[in-house]
């Protein structure tokens, strides 16, 4: 895909790592056909490919972008279905982080929405918070109908029940130890897919795994990335950063929090975002 960055734009670190992962991309089209917002709704802009278009153009040009791009690119999942089957092997992670950080910067959203998000990573990122707020959720869910569309939306998706998934047993292999895991029983997998964690750990266990259920984990900054807020995620990942130095826990999450910039843990804590 060509690109038309100017020698100033490409100054900067971030921008010209955007485009490196743009100019990856040769459109071979398999990318569409595995992403789940395209499948749904067959807007190309909706596809991966039309993301990457999209966020070329917003980079290039610069300035505040329009409100059709953002709602494009907010509706992606992060579920990077298409790394797995794109033949050129396109970073697309790195990428759709660059461009929300860039909106989060230059996209001024209507309050309602910023209440939200705020009120999103307020609680999510909380198991204690999450749990209260879904019992409140509960009481109001037959009142739907008189809420705003979004919130009644949100309703419907709640789960019927939640319980605490963190599960205070260690040990309890079957068999010969062959091995000693961590498991990070997540903010919100705790609360709504405490059956996951209970899978996990039948799984572990049946293959003769010393399961350690880890206590007093930080939010890894997974939620505020997502949304743009890339200094919020340096600050809420350094901890576990941190600690995952120490014990070597976590390697899709060290992968994650090296995207970041935080490849030396304790120093060059530096946010990479998009200006």
């Amino acid at each position: 895909m060509h690109t038309r960055f100017s020698a100033q734009q490409l100054a900067q670190p971030a921008l010209a790592e955007a485009e490196r992962v743009i100019k990856s991309c040769v459109r071979h089209g398999f990318c569409p056909q595995t992403c789940p917002t395209y499948v749904l709704l067959g807007d190309e802009n909706d596809s991966p490919r039309g993301r990457i278009d999209l966020m070329r153009a917003m980079l290039e040009r610069g300035g505040a972008p329009d409100a059709k791009t953002v709602a494009h690119i907010d509706r992606c999942l992060s579920c990077l279905s298409c790394e797995t089957t794109c033949a050129a092997r396109v970073e697309y992670r790195s990428l759709i982080d660059c461009g929300r950080a860039y909106i989060e910067t230059h996209f001024r959203r209507p309050l309602a929405e910023r209440m939200l998000r705020a009120a999103i990573v307020a609680v999510l990122t909380y198991p204690r918070r999450l749990r209260t707020v879904l019992t409140l959720a509960r009481i109001a869910r037959p009142f739907a109908r008189l809420l705003p569309g979004r919130l009644a939306q949100m309703l419907a998706l709640l789960p019927a029940t939640t319980r605490d998934g963190r599960s205070r047993e260690h040990g309890h292999f079957e068999g010969v130890r062959r091995h000693r895991v961590a498991l990070l029983a997540g903010c919100v997998q705790q609360v709504m897919g405490a059956q996951v964690n209970d899978a996990t750990l039948r799984v572990l266990r049946r293959h003769g795994c010393e399961v350690v259920v880890v206590g007093g984990e930080e939010c890894c900054g997974a939620l505020s990335l997502h949304m743009g807020r890339e200094t919020e995620a340096l600050t809420r990942a350094r901890p576990a950063c941190q600690s995952h130095a120490r014990d070597q826990r976590c390697g899709a999450r060290r992968d994650r929090d090296q995207h970041l910039g935080l490849r030396h843990h304790t120093q060059g804590l530096r946010p990479s975002v998009c200006r």
